[in-house]
């Protein structure tokens, strides 16, 4: 498929509101694309060129794309800008230049622009930047003008189209099936493909290579893809339930584990990546031609599947040395502590170790142990769908014993409710969060939020979310009195609506942050800025920010009360929140779910 034919599709997608057709006009946009093309159309569609754990970084600015445009069609760099600030979205502007020269260009393909636009991201060393603005300039005088619209916003992270992964998991049901509408209530048919789709992508949650393999092999050629090292599984999640007896009422005989406050990470060991292939579908990967870091043997995953091994070198040398395998998978949380104590530090101070500078001086200032708590792969065997007690059984004999950076969690094993709340209490009284409570013999549900886990915290407080939620913020208002100086007075945030692929607003807060942070939060999202709200965020002209970001920061907010509002497009708000700490581990749709609220919601009514 030509990348004009392709530019067709995206155009309808951008000016379709409703989610059922958006994903009706990607079922048959898929439909109509090769196998070879399906990967890279995929990918430009959600305007990024890999899965979410290998994204190259563009690095392009508004600044570096109006020099783009210009050298593109001889302009100045002035006038490029002033049709910006008259338009608003450089893709227009350079679509408006293209239509100006009254020139035809459509013979560039799919797969061209894609390594194209790959070729200009990953363009370094000396004069890189230069090196980027003579790639993409040249890519846009061979595209025509709605082409050009569209390769404009991908680097600018501006493609607006307002939908996910999840959605193309559904458009994909939809080619399967051969139905014209994603109402997946029809038939078990519908619903087991859909199924099929979903589990796959939560052990190897790359949309591009599923779409792939389903297109050329069918459900068939999904069982040749599975959990491997070197690409993060989705994490398996918790639900909430308030109280012990609840607990072992709905799960039975379960394992109490510390929960501790720290940065969840999900570590990869390969003691033979340099010279192993591993080969997924027909598709094989060099696992050394991208690793990087302290030791090529090891990647870190944040949650959100952010590469971190770099910045924990002191981790990765204990993982090397304290792990009994050739190749694991482990799923743990990395928590900083006091040398001097030994006291656990909470995750506002761990997360100061999440930085690219100044790694080795922040090791020695914060040193990190990483309490394993799962184990998914070991020597190569896939160990997600053995029962929790064998999966801990084969840690214990994994995770050398007496050392002191990489230990197993404590845990508890009962069917007892009262020995469950007496040793929440006592883990409190250690100044520990509270518990991650266990299903003993369920597997391990990557991606799951299911009651096979459930948080266990603070129900004495006094407060109606005994836990904190994450938000994903949406913009801000401007500041008066004191905050003018700011710029900001308070923030507007959202919750993750799962079922519809959206963000719904359920708060807007003022208090929390201290002068520093309220400068830190609007420089924040200042650099995700955008001039209209997007197509999956739902915002009341009530609460109208004067500031609007992309759906992409996300805070931890604790609160008084859950209450019912006629307001916010969530139906629900947050009495007195106020903001905790940032969530740089998580991306905006791991945030607390629409689902989940309405579960804490009910939950306390019926006290």
């Amino acid at each position: 498929m030509k990348f004009f034919e392709f530019s067709k599709y995206l155009e309808k997608l951008e000016v379709t509101s409703s989610r059922l057709e958006i994903t009706a006009v990607l079922a048959e946009l898929l439909r109509h694309l090769d196998a070879d093309e399906i990967e890279p159309a995929v990918f430009l569609s959600l305007g990024v060129l890999g899965p979410k754990y290998d994204q190259p970084d563009f690095g392009v600015s508004d600044k570096l794309m109006i020099r783009v445009i210009a050298r593109a069609f001889s302009k100045k760099d002035e006038d490029v800008l002033k049709l910006f600030k008259k338009v608003g979205d450089l893709g227009s502007v350079a679509q408006e230049l293209v239509i100006k020269n009254l020139e035809s260009r459509s013979g560039i393909s799919i797969g061209e622009v894609f390594e194209k636009l790959k070729g200009a991201a990953e363009a370094g060393g000396a004069g890189s930047q230069e090196k980027k603005i003579s790639l993409l300039a040249k890519l846009i005088n061979e595209l025509d003008p709605v082409s050009v619209r569209y390769v404009i916003r991908i680097p600018l992270g501006t493609m607006r189209l307002g939908f996910s992964e999840k959605t193309v998991l559904e458009a994909l049901t939809l080619v399967e099936t051969g139905e014209k509408e994603a109402s997946f209530a029809k038939g078990s048919a519908s619903r087991e493909v859909k199924s099929e789709l979903e589990e796959r992508f939560e052990v190897y949650p790359n949309i591009g290579e599923i779409a792939r393999v389903f297109k050329s092999e069918g459900l068939k050629g999904l069982k040749s893809i599975h959990l491997r090292v070197g690409v993060p599984v989705s994490p398996q999640l918790c639900q909430r339930l308030d109280d012990a007896s609840k607990m072992i009422e709905k799960m039975g005989r379960v394992a109490a584990e510390y929960k501790y406050d720290g940065t969840r990470l999900q570590i990869h060991l390969d003691r033979e990546i340099r010279s192993k292939k591993q080969k997924v579908g027909s598709q094989i990967a060099l696992l050394d031609d991208v690793v990087e870091g302290p030791d090529e043997r090891v990647r870190m995953y944040t949650r959100n599947m952010e590469r971190v091994e770099a910045m924990f070198p002191d981790v990765a040398e204990s993982v090397v040395n304290d792990v009994k395998a050739a190749t694991a998978v482990l799923d743990g949380e990395a928590v900083g502590y006091d040398r001097q104590t030994g006291k656990l530090l909470p995750f506002q101070e761990t997360i100061q170790r999440k930085r690219k500078y100044d790694v080795a001086e922040m090791s020695k200032k914060i040193p990190v142990k990483y309490y394993v708590f799962d184990i998914l792969l070991k020597d190569g065997k896939d160990l997600t769908g053995l029962p929790l007690f064998e999966r801990r059984r084969i840690l214990k004999e994994t995770i050398k014993k007496d050392r002191d950076s990489v230990l197993l969690s404590e845990e508890l094993v009962t069917d007892d409710p009262e020995k469950l709340q007496e040793y929440f209490l006592e883990v409190k009284k250690k100044g520990l969060e509270g518990l991650v409570v266990k299903k003993y013999d369920g597997p391990y549900e990557a991606g799951n939020r299911g009651f096979s886990w459930v948080k266990f915290k603070r129900e004495e407080c006094g407060e109606a979310l005994s836990d904190t939620v994450d938000l994903v913020v949406l913009g801000y208002n401007k500041g008066t009195g004191k905050r003018a100086d700011f710029g900001i007075g308070a923030f507007l945030a959202g919750i993750y609506d799962e079922e519809n692929d959206r963000f719904l607003t359920v708060a807007k807060i003022g208090t929390g942050l201290t002068d520093e942070e309220w400068r830190d939060i609007r420089i924040r999202i200042q650099e995700s800025r955008i001039k209209e709200v997007p197509r999956n965020v739902e915002i009341s002209k009530e609460l109208s920010p004067d500031v609007i970001c992309k759906p992409e920061i996300v805070v931890a907010v604790r609160a008084d009360e859950i209450t019912v509002s006629p307001t916010h497009s969530s139906g629900y708000a947050l009495r007195f929140p106020r903001m905790m700490a940032y969530r740089t581990d998580k991306d905006a749709t791991q945030a607390t779910t629409l689902k989940e609220l309405w579960q804490m919601y009910k939950s306390k009514m019926k006290k």
